[in-house]
């Protein structure tokens, strides 16, 4: 059973799709599986012929655990972010010779500002 709250923008794409007035769209939807659970589907399709009408051939894809993952991402982001942004140590992040990250520590112990300091190569070697 699709979620209550989900329910509408579903209708609304799979109306698009079937009219044709959305030939490709992204769209997610999320159900309640017999486990009484929570997953996420994506749903595509494309219009083509079949003896002589119109028809649709669709795919419904779960992509629960990429959600679960992109949620476990962010929280690990955040909980990175604080702690560095409270930490007194310097800290930063250098990809290839660029600066990606440096907390405000790291900028005062090199007497700089931050950006400053975020627009300039990391001296790694």
């Amino acid at each position: 059973m699709i979620l209550p709250e989900d329910q509408q923008a579903h209708q609304t794409t799979i109306a698009g799709r079937l009219s044709e007035e959305q030939k490709e769209t992204s769209s997610q939807f999320r159900i309640i599986t017999n486990q009484e659970k929570s997953d996420t589907l994506t749903p595509g399709g494309v219009h083509t012929m079949f003896q002589g009408r119109t028809a649709t051939i669709g795919t419904v894809l779960d992509i629960t655990e990429q959600k679960q993952a992109e949620e476990a991402l962010r929280e690990s982001e955040n909980k990175f972010r604080d702690l560095a942004e409270k930490a007194v140590v310097g800290i930063y992040i250098a990809q290839g010779r660029l600066f990606r990250y440096v907390n405000e520590a790291c900028a005062k112990i090199h007497g700089m500002q931050l950006m400053s300091l975020l627009t300039r190569k990391a001296l790694l070697t």
